[in-house]
């Protein structure tokens, strides 16, 4: 299938992720178990002290959305626009921000789960994260109610209740925090366990070359509950693109 197929599909997100077929996408991907450029699986590392099924289990749901960075969280198109009028879009999003460097990820717990996330804020991440949001919101279709509810059982704050209600997402602009999710829920997972579990993916990803922010993705999720699909990377700096799925 090809960029065209997607035209119509439940949902779309706008993603950052590691270039495919490079280390990091690599790695990424052989963490979580799935490729997102084709929906296949892919033998998961083993750690000693880590049960392979309970890994298997622990990135059940990152593993559903595939390897990435969210920059604008999934949303539904508005009946007026398609995904010819989506790429559009981003790709001038794209044509406003330049490639940069990737600052040094770190493992880190956020909440109940883990991921990877800058040792050190970047204006740049963030700004390119805004844009995102911002630039496309007019294409969106409101969330329903029972969406509503879903997002709130993260138990907001007031800010993030406003920013729901304007953006459809609770964490973004200055909620906003750049992660490659590593797991799902840690709980009722015991802290010896969490503490392998960092030991292991400082281990799996520490020893890859510094990484580059030099494209925007485009990932579809063809029908509701199905895997995330990546379809297309747009380069920053200008409208080169390469298809997938």
């Amino acid at each position: 299938m090809s960029a065209k197929d997607f035209q119509n599909v439940y949902r779309y997100a706008i993603y950052y992720c590691p270039l495919f077929g490079s280390s990091w996408w690599d790695r990424g991907c052989r963490w979580l178990g799935r490729r997102a450029e084709d929906d296949s699986d892919v033998v998961q590392p083993v750690f000693d002290g880590i049960d392979p099924q309970a890994f298997r289990a622990i990135t059940r749901e990152p593993r559903r959305y595939g390897w990435h960075a969210t920059l604008k969280a999934p949303f539904t198109l508005r009946p007026e626009f398609d995904y010819s009028a989506l790429r559009e879009r981003v790709q001038g999003i794209c044509r406003l921000r330049v490639p940069q460097d990737m600052p040094c990820l770190a493992v880190r717990r956020l909440g109940n789960f883990l991921a990877l996330v800058p040792a050190e804020k970047s204006q740049a991440l963030a700004l390119t994260a805004q844009l995102c949001v911002t630039d496309l919101q007019d294409m969106v279709q409101p969330l329903t109610q029972a969406e509503l509810d879903r997002r709130r059982q993260a138990d907001l704050t007031p800010r993030q209740e406003h920013l729901l209600q304007e953006w459809g997402y609770p964490f973004v602009l200055d909620e906003y925090r750049f992660h490659l999710s590593l797991t799902g829920s840690l709980d009722g997972l015991s802290d010896a366990s969490i503490q392998v579990l960092e030991a292991g993916a400082r281990y799996w990803f520490g020893a890859l070359p510094p990484l580059d922010f030099c494209t925007i993705a485009v990932f579809a999720e063809p029908s509701p509950g199905a895997n995330f699909l990546l379809i297309e990377h747009f380069a920053l700096g200008g409208t080169v693109n390469r298809e997938f799925a």
